[in-house]
């Protein structure tokens, strides 16, 4: 009994079909905006990965920068300790001028990989010849 609604239902149904040149016209403006889209993303993409080499380069070339002013903190802090042996923030300092040299280094790399990245998207962004 449901099988005959369902049959009585769609034997009814007649939608009306656009033409084939409008079908066409409009599945061929579809696939141009998905290659539109497409095109975008790969740009993106290479846009992205320029801008992650180069902080990466950035990073790094800071790192090894400030890595080298390390036995320099080292022996400044060393004689400071050695002028004012009594001061307890100083001998903290001397003790353990590495681990926290290290940490300020690697905060410093990666704040100044972190801004090359977005620079580098923003120099690397496609120019609006729109006028």
């Amino acid at each position: 009994m449901d099988d005959d609604k369902i049959k009585d239902l769609f034997g009814n149904f007649d939608p009306e079909l656009s033409s084939d040149s409008l079908f066409m016209s409009r599945l061929q403006r579809n696939m141009d905006r998905v290659e539109l889209v497409h095109r975008h993303n790969a740009e993106q993409r290479s846009r992205n990965k320029k801008a992650v080499a180069i902080a990466a380069f950035i990073g790094f070339l800071i790192g090894s920068l400030f890595s080298l002013t390390l036995p320099y903190l080292g022996d400044a802090l060393e004689s400071m300790h050695l002028e004012r042996p009594d001061s307890q923030f100083i001998s903290f300092m001397s003790q353990y001028y590495l681990t926290l040299g290290l940490l300020i280094v690697g905060a410093t790399s990666v704040f100044a990989a972190v801004n090359a990245y977005d620079l580098s998207l923003f120099l690397l962004r496609p120019k609006d010849t729109t006028d």
